[in-house]
């Protein structure tokens, strides 16, 4: 089952739960979803947090601190070995653009360092914590694009690491 949060044409919020995603999609195409608050049938789903459980005996482990600091687009490039790994049409003055590398680097380096990669295997261990048959646990890995398109399809809520520019070298 998928509990999806709805919303309707009048901002109406409420919950529905369905058997997999196209039991949604069908019983929507035939106006079967309804608005309790005002009976709408133009119905379409809102974006959804992850349920994120854990253990008593999991530490938890601060993430880290991902906000762009100002940057001054005046300040001199010369000279700065931190541009010479972002590739040039990025660069062109726009120091955020390199702020927001490092973020994304962070973020990546965070997640590498506090879940587990499970590899190829990714869309199948996410689907088994998803339906309760693993212990939920935070994991990174690779998914093919339809493997991804079907997690998506399913409900199963995952975000895409960063690509960084040295990913491509």
């Amino acid at each position: 089952m998928i509990k999806y949060t709805l919303k309707c044409a009048n901002d109406h919020i409420f919950d529905g739960w369905f058997q997999n995603s196209s039991s949604f999609d069908k019983q929507n195409q035939d106006d079967l979803i309804h608005c309790p608050q005002c009976g709408s049938t133009m119905v379409e789903k809102t974006l959804m947090a992850p349920t994120v459980t854990g253990t008593k005996a999991q530490k938890s482990v601060a993430m880290p601190d991902l906000s762009i600091p100002e940057i001054s687009n005046n300040e001199p490039m010369e000279g700065n070995p931190a541009l010479a790994t972002i590739p040039e049409p990025l660069v062109h003055g726009d120091k955020t653009v390199q702020a927001v590398v490092e973020k994304m680097r962070e973020l990546r380096q965070w997640v590498e360092k506090n879940t587990d990669n499970v590899g190829d295997d990714f869309a199948n261990k996410a689907r088994k914590m998803h339906y309760g048959e693993e212990e939920r646990r935070g994991i990174y890995g690779k998914a093919t694009f339809e493997e991804a398109q079907d997690l998506i399809d399913d409900g199963i809520d995952f975000l895409p690491l960063p690509a960084l520019p040295e990913d491509n070298n």
